[in-house]
């Protein structure tokens, strides 16, 4: 069973997220709770588990730093963000930290498992990859080069760097005698694969030792162990890997470069950051490329869509014209390819400004719905290949257009061709007496408040709230005439609740209180 961790400041939310969603399911188990991220990171060290499903906003620690620092300390444990609209563009900084998990709250019990049955078959995955190897021990391997293959391995990709490896690599005539080391992933551009003719290549100099490996079908993995610190001699020496593997398979090579590290304990971070460099931090315009982790790990750069693209969404949502949205994605993706330097990271998150954009002008119903066309991991934005093209890019932002599309002409097949202002007029016409708000009315007419406010401003050259105060005072002036009505019924009538309120309004707005209104214009003595 995968052991699921989960992380709230509110309790009802952590007994409810318990027993609503069937853990069992997807062979896993809740071990424990915190209500804080501070919390949340002493109990991930004391139970260590699989998956850790948090919120962002918390007292004492939010959850983007707890992520960080149980990273540090657990590498290979697995996050669910959970976050509401208002805090998306907070949520999106998650990334940077590896995060491709998220579920919007409220939270749909179909959404958070469908993230979790793909995070159990990822961790699945990786088992079964620890067990083929264990199994590879147990028949014995008579060649050292297996053996060597084996523990290396182990070590970058097992959480299992420890002293024991160490000595059982050492075993193998293989000494890591230089104080530091650091970690490369080397991506391959051709989808053919590598065909290694030695499971484990070493080459060994005065001051450095480098190890390489095949560990994915277009992927080799680099142990460098060295004496230097830092500085060029560490650069002149990966683009010495670089030029190397180049050579070798006849390709180009890109490397992501992990941070360097004088314990042998954090080898294998070193090598997941170096894998995180490789696969978000490359340019999108590809060719041979180094990239650092740490040179990414405290960018805060904004991710900012083209400041006109608004209206191209706007309209491409009001007019559900296939012409339109073709030349909104379009212009998004020159912008896109027309900026320099842009990396995978940024090309998801640009991704993530695209939905953040459509999101903002539907309910939150309505996002559940997109969810469920678009995909359950629309939000997860988790590459399928290694390199997330503008390709996908924009089969990604098409995908999302075609399901609000879908979810437009439902509604408007439901309430017929008419604007949608005109109808949102007729509503508050015949139910100004309601309580209406413009979150409730937008709710009613499936669209977000945002959004309504736009677009009502927009049609009716005033605000939805200036509509609906006249609308209420004109039926009120109609009441009044009525001598036999009280006050505080016509107060009721049109949808105030406090008749101090309503007589402030009715004055504003008439230049009369509403008892002289009466006098001056009913009829009859």
């Amino acid at each position: 069973m995968y052991r699921i961790m989960l992380v709230d400041d509110e309790e009802q939310i952590i007994e409810g997220l318990t027993v609503i969603i069937n853990w069992q399911k997807h062979a896993c188990t809740v071990v424990g709770s915190a209500y804080n991220g501070k919390n949340g990171i002493a109990r991930a060290l004391e139970l260590r588990p699989d998956i850790i499903v948090t919120d962002l906003r918390m007292p004492q620690m939010d959850g983007l730093e707890m992520i960080g620092r149980i990273r540090e300390e657990l590498p290979h444990v697995k996050f669910i963000i959970l976050s509401g609209y208002s805090e998306f563009e907070y949520a999106k900084k998650g990334m940077m930290l590896g995060v491709k998990h998220y579920v919007l709250k409220p939270v749909e019990e179909k959404e958070l498992e469908n993230s979790l049955a793909m995070i159990v078959q990822e961790l699945a995955e990786e088992k079964e990859k620890r067990e083929e190897l264990e199994q590879y021990k147990k028949l014995g391997a008579s060649s050292i080069g297996l053996q060597r293959l084996l523990i290396l391995r182990d070590m970058l990709s097992a959480g299992m760097d420890n002293e024991e490896l160490m000595e059982a690599l050492e075993a193998t005539g293989i000494e890591l005698k230089h104080p530091y080391i650091t970690c490369l992933s080397a991506r391959i551009s051709s989808t053919a694969g590598i065909v290694e003719k030695q499971p484990v290549t070493v080459r060994e100099s005065n001051d450095a030792t480098i190890i390489s490996f095949q560990y994915a079908p277009t992927e080799i993995a680099v142990l460098m162990n060295h004496a230097w610190k830092s500085g060029m001699r560490h650069h002149e020496s990966i683009l010495r890997v670089q030029a190397s593997l180049s050579e070798s398979f006849h390709d180009t090579v890109s490397i992501g470069a992990g941070s360097i590290s004088e314990s042998v304990r954090l080898i294998s971070r070193s090598f997941q950051q170096a894998r995180m460099a490789a696969s978000d931090y490359m340019s999108v315009d590809g060719g041979e490329q180094i990239i650092y982790y740490e040179q990414f790990r405290s960018r805060h750069a904004e991710y900012m869509l083209p400041e006109d693209w608004s209206a191209g969404i706007e309209a491409a949502m009001e007019q559900l014209q296939p012409e339109i949205i073709d030349a909104a994605v379009q212009k998004l993706l020159e912008t896109l390819q027309a900026t320099g330097g842009l990396n995978q990271l940024d090309l998801r998150m640009q991704c993530l400004n695209v939905y953040a954009a459509i999101a903002s002008k539907l309910t939150p119903r309505q996002l559940q719905q997109l969810t469920l066309l678009a995909g359950e991991d629309i939000l997860s934005l988790e590459p399928r290949n290694a390199i997330w093209t503008f390709e996908q890019c924009k089969s990604w932002v098409h995908k999302l257009f075609d399901s609000i599309v879908h979810l437009r002409l439902q509604h408007q097949s439901e309430s017929g061709s008419r604007h949608i202002v005109d109808e949102v007029k007729d509503y508050i016409d015949n139910h100004y007496g309601d309580n209406l708000t413009l979150f409730s009315v937008a709710e009613k007419f499936y669209i977000s408040p945002n959004y309504l406010s736009e677009l009502f401003r927009k049609q009716t050259k005033i605000t939805f709230l200036a509509y609906l105060t006249h609308v209420r005072i004109e039926r009120a002036k109609q009441l009044l005439l009525n001598r036999e009505a009280k006050l505080y019924e016509v107060c009721a009538q049109v949808g105030y609740e406090n008749p101090k309120y309503f007589r402030k309004v009715f004055q504003k707005l008439t230049g009369w209180n509403p008892s002289d209104y009466r006098k001056s214009h009913s009829l009859g003595p």
